[in-house]
């Protein structure tokens, strides 16, 4: 599908080292304008989906990673929310028409109770209670606006993370791929000083990834018939895989490694939703991943979910013994891609969001017209 003559809305990307947003065509742009900013591939394909789709216009919409402000708010802004793990309450809810954000309002509790009291999920509590208090003041100053009789209400619609360091390459076929099990990202392989708090408290990342990381090597040395690749970083900045801008030799080698994969470990980040997830789904991976909140674009999600990283190697045993479900779990993870989180969906989903519901069935019927034409 061409690009429309004119744009239907105006967006701009907020970058926190400059006062004023960066316009952005999302027809006509360079990424490498936007060198810290990693979701701007994504984000601008969902915003040509959006404007193909002609549904709406005459918005603004603002890529930031504030909760603080906005270059400008009205009923005719929209705020893209990306990043904020600390699911803080932006300070301009019911200044703007809508927000979409990546991470919730509300922190969740990660932890696994099922298995009692453990120093995994001691440590998510109070992940979980620091998350709040960080959130503090903008749940206050949106209590304050509730006392106050100020407007409040705005719509807030969850988006997917989409894919990061990843280019788009051909998808190989799944009897063609070469790496049975592959994970790449960073690890905190030196621990502080005992007397140091986060000796202690080390994060729900790093204990989940020290798992992974133990129970794949053990995986491995009982299954040297299977070409196992693992690499863990001491830290983001070594590889830039995690949740960074890469170089593009590091962008195509992280992308080429990924494509020849048939299974890949997606431990949580800081947040149990990840870049990678995405990234693995899109090239047709088998994902296995923590249990995951739910969220409209994980319904079906075709990844092989745990409730405990140290169940790893049973999980394996149990994946690669099956080689039919893996078949299937690979057709359906790149379905899945296509028809529940693809940029075409996300700039559908927010495009039927943005539109009075009285319309909606018209629309529905302009775009499914323009899809298969």
């Amino acid at each position: 599908m061409q690009k429309p003559a004119l744009l239907s809305n105006t967006y701009a990307v907020c970058l926190p080292d400059q006062r004023a947003a960066v316009r952005l065509d999302p027809f006509n742009y360079r990424p490498a304008d936007f060198p810290k900013f990693i979701e701007i591939d994504y984000l601008a394909k969902a915003f040509q989906a959006a404007e193909r789709a002609a549904t709406v216009g005459g918005l603004t919409f603002y890529v930031t990673w504030s909760v603080r402000e906005l270059p400008s708010y009205g009923d005719d802004v929209v705020a893209i929310l990306m990043g904020d793990e600390w699911c803080r309450f932006p300070y301009y809810l019911g200044k703007v028409r809508a927000v979409f954000r990546s991470h919730a309002n509300w922190p969740m509790y990660t932890g696994n109770l099922a298995h009692g009291v453990t120093y995994s999920n001691a440590i998510a509590g109070v992940q979980f209670l620091r998350l709040h208090l960080k959130g503090l003041p903008g749940r206050l100053s949106y209590l304050k606006r509730v006392l106050e009789g100020l407007p409040v209400a705005t719509e807030t619609h969850l988006i997917p993370l989409g894919y990061a360091n990843q280019a788009a390459l051909p998808v190989t076929p799944f009897a063609d791929r070469t790496t049975d099990l592959v994970f790449m990202g960073s690890m905190n392989n030196e621990l502080p000083s005992v007397y140091s708090p986060k000796y202690w408290l080390r994060s729900p990342k790093t204990v989940a990834r020290t798992q992974m990381l133990r129970g794949a090597r053990e995986f491995q040395a009982r299954r040297p018939d299977l070409n196992v690749y693992l690499q863990g970083t001491a830290q983001f900045a070594g590889n830039a895989l995690d949740n960074g801008p890469a170089t593009e030799n590091e962008k195509s080698r992280y992308s080429s490694l990924m494509m020849d994969a048939k299974v890949c470990l997606v431990p949580r980040g800081s947040s149990l939703e990840t870049f990678r997830l995405f990234e693995a789904v899109r090239y047709g991976c088998v994902a296995i991943c923590e249990r995951l909140p739910e969220r409209w674009y994980y319904e079906g999600l075709p990844a092989v979910q745990i409730g405990d990283w140290r169940e790893l190697g049973g999980v394996l045993d149990h994946l690669f013994g099956d080689p039919e479900r893996l078949e299937r779990l690979h057709r359906d993870a790149l379905d899945f891609w296509h028809t529940r989180c693809s940029e075409e969906v996300l700039g559908r989903f927010m495009a039927e969001r943005l539109i009075p519901a009285a319309e909606l069935a018209l629309q529905n019927s302009i775009w499914r017209e323009r899809s298969t034409s």
